[in-house]
């Protein structure tokens, strides 16, 4: 497991009490009841533990854990890639 990924499932666990099986398996947020406060929730969560803003169109309901993975994945790796390039 990368370590967004044990990041961002701790969160899960933590912030929302969700099984651990439940926040990485690939149902999507809607299916693990999250509402829009709990979206807001998450971004701001997210954001404040690994320094990426994600907005609303990032993320929604239809989203599987996976893909918010994915989403953070592309975001680091390109705010990384920006600053190793004096950017």
């Amino acid at each position: 497991m990368s370590d967004v990924t044990t990041r961002v499932t701790g969160i899960l666990v933590k912030k929302f009490d969700l099984a651990a099986d439940a926040a990485v398996g690939g149902a999507t947020l809607e299916e693990l009841d999250f509402d829009s406060l709990n979206m807001v929730e998450l971004a701001t969560a997210l954001e404040k533990e690994l320094g990426v803003a994600i907005d609303e169109e990032e993320l929604s309901g239809e989203h599987t854990v996976a893909d918010l993975l994915s989403i953070l994945d592309g975001k680091l790796n390109g705010t990384l890639g920006a600053a190793a390039n004096g950017g």
